[in-house]
């Protein structure tokens, strides 16, 4: 092809490209904003979640409280949400894009377990027993706590009254 055979398309490329642009205005800025917002929401929701992991940090940092700083950042985020602070809407998407993708954020500790085979084999009967007593443990004490505090919101209810 020869210089202004390629000129030529390179022209007629930039002016179909203008064309559509100018045509489009509308549709082009619709799309740039949608994009644009929902980026700018994901930001958002993941600053709102990380900042509550922060805020967990700092306070284990600064209290030494035996506790995963991970737990204390949600519960921050929980307690936030509970009051009123931050709103379902601000972290709803992002929160079930992580929790439909859950399995993929144990690959790492499944991998890890891999590597500990030999202990896991000369130490089974206790991890087995420690597993099923603390499952029990936690089975019953979340049903003592349900029928408690269900018990109390049952009866509490003004249609329930007689």
């Amino acid at each position: 092809m020869t210089a202004y055979g390629q000129n030529s398309l390179h022209i007629n490329i930039h002016t179909l490209f203008f064309h559509l642009i100018k045509c489009h205005r509308r549709y082009v800025t619709y799309i740039f904003a949608t994009v644009f917002s929902t980026c700018g929401k994901m930001i958002r929701q993941l600053a709102i979640i990380c900042g509550c992991l922060a805020a967990g940090e700092f306070i284990i940092w600064l209290t030494g409280i035996p506790l995963p700083s991970s737990i204390v950042g949600m519960i921050i985020l929980t307690l936030s949400l509970k009051l009123g602070i931050v709103k379902l809407e601000w972290v709803q998407n992002v929160s079930e894009a992580l929790v439909s993708n859950i399995g993929f954020f144990f690959v790492p500790p499944g991998v890890a377990v891999m590597l500990y085979f030999d202990v896991i084999k000369a130490e089974f009967w206790p991890i087995v027993t420690a597993t099923v007593v603390s499952t029990i443990l936690v089975l019953a004490v979340t049903g003592w706590v349900h029928q408690l505090f269900g018990k109390k919101d049952f009866e509490n209810k003004p249609e329930n009254k007689a």
